[in-house]
């Protein structure tokens, strides 16, 4: 079944497949003022490779292009079928019996080996670690049980190929179909690579109940790149095209005049500017979070600006579709997408930061 593009389609735009994932009940959202995990126990830890803490990994569960997408001592080998896992030193090939749901999206073994709050054993888990160049990031199982989102470069396949379809990570199946299959997103190091020449050459995501957050807490980052701080581009928007009155979480790169920018958040008719110019890397962690009704802004580790809601449990809730990297069939595209991890939970600022630190040491070109 085909489902012809929300508005603003344009003449030779992809077609995307009706998708249709299996959910389980509606993410909660703990109590006011009660934190969903600590600093040290909740997204985990950053370890090295090569450091003193050595866990057990599972054999032939994360996809991989080369032996540094996986973790530990894992090398990158073969399974016979074209995808390839990561594997313990020696293995000649991953049997395609192994490649479960699990080994599909990149999963380590999960309890049960169902999704986060009752997803069916059709949609894998979360994995328990991001990993990308070598180092390692534990998620904790709460933040993997509230995960909605989680594009990830290990799913991608080898660098210079086109990418119709960045599979989800997250148990949802929230999988990102480029916009224009004449157009499409070419893998690099650190993940894709947007054309530049091809307005709408990004990413959509279809709309669904697990990315429909409502009035509760949420956290949305995207590490993305900028081919030149003098151009507009949207990293991450759900929006439904209201002036006012909206229903809007969006990302995006805006100009403060016509040599200079800064990053820009909304939730709904909230905005977040920072104060001034920002000299910007050409790749960085956005990231866009909720924390009953306010909001914040912040680039790696930095916040950048933050807001009260003017009315108390405003929804975000709309029927619109995810659009990463552009704003929809006619926008400018960003210069690249390396990751999109969406949260629907309370996250700590401390517990953030340790996160978009991991991911602006892998992907960023500066500190």
């Amino acid at each position: 079944m085909q489902r012809t593009p929300q508005k603003n389609a344009a003449l030779g735009a992809k077609r995307r497949g009706e998708i249709r994932p299996h959910y389980g009940m509606p993410l909660g959202t703990p109590a006011s003022g009660t934190p969903a995990f600590g600093a040290l126990a909740g997204l985990g830890v950053i370890w090295a490779i090569s450091g003193c803490f050595n866990p057990s990994y599972s054999n032939c569960h994360f996809t991989c292009v080369t032996d540094e997408n996986c973790p530990g001592s894992l090398k990158c080998v073969d399974n016979g079928t074209g995808l390839r896992l990561c594997a313990q030193a020696g293995t000649m090939t991953c049997a395609p019996n192994n490649t479960d749901a699990g080994a599909d999206t990149g999963a380590m073994d999960a309890d049960g080996g169902d999704g986060p709050d009752g997803a069916d054993a059709e949609t894998s888990g979360p994995p328990e670690v991001l990993c990308h160049n070598g180092k390692c990031f534990a998620l904790s199982p709460e933040v993997r049980a509230k995960l909605v989102l989680l594009l990830w470069p290990s799913n991608l396949p080898g660098v210079g190929s086109p990418v119709d379809v960045w599979r989800d990570q997250s148990g949802q199946g929230n999988d990102a179909h480029a916009l224009y299959e004449t157009a499409l997103p070419q893998v690099i190091a650190n993940g894709v690579h947007l054309d530049p020449n091809q307005v709408g050459s990004g990413f959509v995501v279809a709309n669904s109940l697990s990315l429909d957050f409502g009035s509760g807490d949420f956290t949305v980052i995207v590490v993305a790149g900028l081919a030149s701080s003098t151009a507009p581009v949207t990293f991450f928007q759900k929006w439904d095209g209201a002036r006012q009155n909206s229903r809007r979480i969006t990302i995006d790169w805006v100009l403060s005049s016509v040599t200079a920018g800064r990053p820009h958040g909304a939730l709904n008719d909230t905005p977040l500017l920072t104060d001034s110019d920002l000299p910007q890397p050409s790749v960085g962690a956005y990231a866009l979070r909720r924390a009953t009704d306010r909001v914040e802004l912040r680039l790696n580790e930095a916040l950048l600006g933050s807001a009260d809601l003017p009315t108390p449990g405003l929804s975000t809730t709309n029927s619109n579709d995810v659009y990463l990297g552009v704003s929809g069939f006619n926008g400018r595209p960003a210069d690249s997408l390396a990751a999109v991890i969406a949260i629907r939970s309370a996250i700590a600022p401390t517990d953030l930061n340790e996160l978009q630190s991991f991911l602006r040491i892998n992907f960023a070109s500066s500190p």
